[in-house]
């Protein structure tokens, strides 16, 4: 009879394979039940941040702490965006709504995009939170050369932000301009197609 050595299975490696197994929520779920949380959270460690932001997609808040959590240094986010919270384990959900926005932005700058594609960023947040949201765009732009394409209906927010604006009416691109134009000529474009 032969010797054989029997080697334990790797929890990490277990674990990662059951992530990487482009399971559903719920089998996920299921089969990440089998493991100690502790576990799973140093297995977290061994994922792309591709597969860390989307396994975070998959389970939001009820597995996943919060995404600044996994991300190589969530303080400097936590920092740099001035997010309120007691530590960067805590729910987003629990979170101001302005806070919140800044927790979205956080998790898009750590997937590092080349382009960036941001709707209403400053909806709902003060005065205060709006400016530092609108830097933190133009500064992850700058320093990372990355193209952020904003959607506001703010056109103030967008002429202190953006390098040129295009005016969208009736689902057609109307007009680009620069965004040092006149107000005038911004407002005559944009009622020129009004009917």
């Amino acid at each position: 009879m032969e010797n054989k050595v029997l080697k334990a299975p790797n929890v990490t490696d277990e674990i990662i394979s059951v992530i990487r197994s482009n399971l559903d929520k719920d089998e996920l779920i299921e089969k990440l039940n089998d493991y100690h949380e502790n576990d799973i959270a140093q297995s977290l460690e061994y994922l792309t941040k591709q597969e860390r932001l989307s396994l975070y997609d998959i389970l939001g808040d009820e597995w996943v702490s919060d995404i600044l959590a996994y991300v190589e240094e969530p303080e400097q986010y936590i920092d740099e965006l001035k997010i309120k919270c007691t530590s960067s384990k805590q729910k987003a959900r629990e979170l101001s709504g302005g806070n919140q926005q800044k927790v979205c932005l956080a998790k898009a700058f750590a997937l590092q995009p080349r382009f960036l594609f941001v709707s209403e960023p400053t909806r709902g947040i003060d005065v205060g939170a709006k400016a530092l949201v609108l830097d933190a765009l133009k500064k992850f732009n700058r320093e990372n050369g990355v193209t952020v394409v904003m959607i506001s209906s703010e056109l103030e927010e967008l002429r202190t932000t953006c390098d040129r604006i295009a005016i969208v009416s009736g689902g057609r691109i109307v007009g680009i301009l620069p965004a040092t134009e006149s107000s005038e000529t911004f407002g005559a474009l944009m009622v020129s197609q009004v009917k």
